[in-house]
């Protein structure tokens, strides 16, 4: 199994979507969006491949990829073989401007 590891930009928004989404739609959906997020990572150290090529980050040197973690947000991503490791890199509100993913992962 791969070990799944947050990059500090990814547990920010992370925390932020949870605080931002229970102010705005109570207990409930943050604790569905939450267990969506755990359910995920179980995945991704099981099958650390199982999600898309992000086709807004195609031109970098990793292969980022990312899961749907509901038809708002992505879980961005990628897979370090020799290590066996996944980097969850961002949480993306696919609302914002596309481009800026682009700016925002380095």
């Amino acid at each position: 199994m791969a070990e799944v590891k947050w990059q500090k930009r990814a547990e920010r928004e992370l925390y932020r979507y949870l605080v931002k989404g229970f102010v705005e739609f109570g207990e409930a959906a943050t604790n569905k969006f939450a267990g969506r997020i755990r359910h995920i990572n179980a995945e991704l150290s099981k099958f650390p491949e199982m999600g898309f090529p992000e086709p807004l980050l195609k031109e970098r040197k990793k292969t980022y990829r990312a899961c749907h973690i509901n038809q708002r947000f992505k879980l961005i991503y990628y897979y370090s073989a020799k290590n066996d490791t996944v980097h969850v890199a961002d949480i993306w509100d696919t609302r914002r401007e596309p481009l800026s993913l682009s700016g925002r992962i380095k």
